[in-house]
């Protein structure tokens, strides 16, 4: 028994839900990957080679990069060496490393929820088979120290204005949903939670929503859930398997003035 009986599953009768394979759920076109960030699970392997053994790589490195120690008559003379100047790109976020975890110039997505956490992966997915979002996972801030622990999955339109509280946050998916209607027929869709906003970027209340979903997003969330991810699943995202054809109504929830 794993977390959310996601491994209980009938995974040999259902074989789409083998995360592992990424089946696809009766899904006929495929959406556009361009522009995808994907996880580090692609990233290159000259990121997981040492610094020292790069430069050694390239001797060019050794002679020209490398700062030395000017000679002095007085070997008990310490010698400090001021870093070389670089200029940065203005749209570059640039935090020292004693605030890093205390104030980004601008939070991720406008969303000051995102402030103080970290982003360990974004990509595109197709929402209701038509809107191009951002799947966000996320570790909040409470579980930075952790490591590559997510905390949250998100779906973020980034062509919306965030909350300007940490409190909000955009549709967090709480359940995935399996709809298993037969071959070619079967698809995936997850259950959110978000926060709705007035025009001064204020919570007014809570949108609970039913959204259908590509096949590569449901497969990436089913795969943290089974423990066949890059990241640890602490997300508490339930699964659910259904024979509905239909997606649920979204419900309102308003705060009373």
């Amino acid at each position: 028994m794993t977390k959310n009986g996601v491994k209980n599953m009938k995974v040999d009768a259902v074989r789409n839900l083998n995360v592992v394979h990424n089946y696809n759920f009766g899904a006929k076109e495929k959406t556009d990957k361009e522009g995808r960030i994907s996880s580090h699970r692609d990233s290159s392997i000259m990121t997981k080679v040492p610094v020292i053994v790069l430069l050694a790589m390239n001797p060019a490195t050794l002679s020209s990069a490398i700062p030395v120690m000017p000679e002095t008559d007085n070997p008990n003379n310490i010698v400090m060496l001021a870093p070389e100047q670089k200029s940065v790109d203005k749209n570059t976020y640039v935090i020292a490393p004693e605030l890093q975890d205390i104030q980004q110039i601008n939070p991720p997505y406008g969303w000051e929820h995102f402030r103080f956490g970290k982003i360990q992966h974004s990509s595109n997915v197709v929402v209701d088979g038509k809107y191009n979002r951002d799947l966000v996972f996320y570790t909040p801030v409470s579980m930075k120290r952790q490591g590559n622990v997510i905390g949250e999955i998100l779906i973020v339109d980034p062509n919306k204005p965030g909350g300007s509280s940490t409190l909000s946050h955009p549709p967090k998916v709480k359940e995935i949903i399996y709809h298993d209607l037969g071959k070619d027929r079967e698809f995936c869709s997850v259950k959110t939670v978000e926060f709705l906003l007035n025009d001064s970027r204020e919570s007014i209340g809570f949108a609970y929503r039913e959204l259908r979903i590509d096949d590569d997003s449901a497969n990436k969330i089913l795969q943290l859930l089974a423990d066949e991810s890059d990241f640890k699943n602490e997300t508490k995202i339930k699964y659910v398997s259904t024979k509905r054809t239909e997606l649920e109504k979204p419900t309102f929830e308003y705060f009373e003035n």
